[in-house]
């Protein structure tokens, strides 16, 4: 019991330090629910062309077959609350995106703490960030994390939405939560109300078909003239169902240096950006999460941009 301690203990003074905002465990239990839900959800056409995540289903419900030897699941989040601070005339980017990209520096983070578990404890583990098969918001709710909310996103009762979530499988077993935090969006439905598209088609359940943030940023390819109208006045990605979540009253600033916002990104306009050169675009977006789509996908927004600003 003692070396749990200690090692709970660290691993908690590592989170502070490395600005995380809060850590859990879970347990590495078959997710058999969470898979059967996720299999009705592919079976809709829900996931749109995303067809890596019909793939892999069995790791997916099986942390142990992901990475064998796994005994616990240290699941951790990152703010990236923050005010928006594009000229409201200017194409939308989401706000975890504004900075650099958080794969890159939450992975950086998790890897510092899984060197200290490994040189201390003999722990090994391999961390994950959107990097694999893995139910991550579900893993966060088993890690007493928060809940998921009508707007398909982890929900932390006294901090909001804007989180992101990363995890570490290790090979040891430690003590799960014991409380997890009560399902709390009530009869609320303002995501679902203000979502622009449809995208939410139920309470907890997206159809990527319609989201923005798929639309934006996963979609290859030309838009289809109902998709490139969807988009409005969105660049990459969409916060609209955070931003009238009750529950993100409560959230605090960001403490992070990397996720300051990056002043070239901040003042383009859509012209700007239909026109920007692959060479810049890469200059100026390297490290960023603006280059998943990359220049040519981001100029195909752009031009869907100008378009719905004829229309009004």
């Amino acid at each position: 019991m003692a070396i749990e301690q200690e090692i709970i203990s660290t691993i908690t003074d590592l989170a502070k330090r490395l600005n995380l905002a809060d850590w859990g465990i879970a347990p590495a239990d078959e997710m058999v629910n969470e898979a059967d839900r996720l299999a009705l959800w592919i079976s809709n056409g829900y996931h749109a062309d995303m067809q890596w995540i019909a793939e892999n289903t069995a790791l997916r419900q099986n942390p142990k077959l992901l990475v064998p030897g796994t005994q616990s699941i240290l699941v951790f989040t990152i703010n990236y609350a923050q005010q928006p601070v594009q000229p409201p005339h200017l194409p939308r980017i989401a706000r975890y995106a504004y900075g650099r990209d958080y794969h890159k520096v939450l992975r950086n983070k998790l890897k510092k703490i899984g060197s200290v578990l490994n040189q201390r404890f003999g722990i090994s583990g391999r961390c994950f960030v959107d990097s694999a098969p893995v139910f991550e918001r579900e893993l966060a709710v088993k890690a007493g994390l928060g809940f998921i909310g009508k707007n398909c996103l982890l929900i932390h009762r006294n901090a909001g939405s804007w989180f992101l979530l990363g995890s570490i499988f290790i090979d040891i077993p430690l003590p799960p939560a014991q409380k997890l935090q009560p399902h709390s969006c009530g009869g609320c439905t303002r995501c679902i109300d203000a979502c622009p598209t449809g995208a939410l088609a139920a309470p907890y359940t997206l159809d990527a078909r319609k989201c923005i943030s798929y639309l934006t940023i996963e979609k290859r390819g030309d838009l289809e003239p109902p998709e490139a109208k969807m988009l409005g006045n969105h660049l990459f990605g969409c916060d609209i169902c955070q931003e009238v979540c009750p529950w993100n009253r409560f959230a605090i600033p960001t403490k992070e240096p990397d996720f300051r916002p990056r002043p070239w990104i901040m003042n383009l306009d859509a012209r700007q950006w239909q026109d920007v050169s692959d060479e810049d675009f890469n200059r100026h977006m390297a490290g960023s999460a603006i280059m998943r789509p990359k220049a040519e996908g981001i100029r195909r927004n752009a031009e869907a941009v100008l378009e719905n600003e004829k229309r009004k």
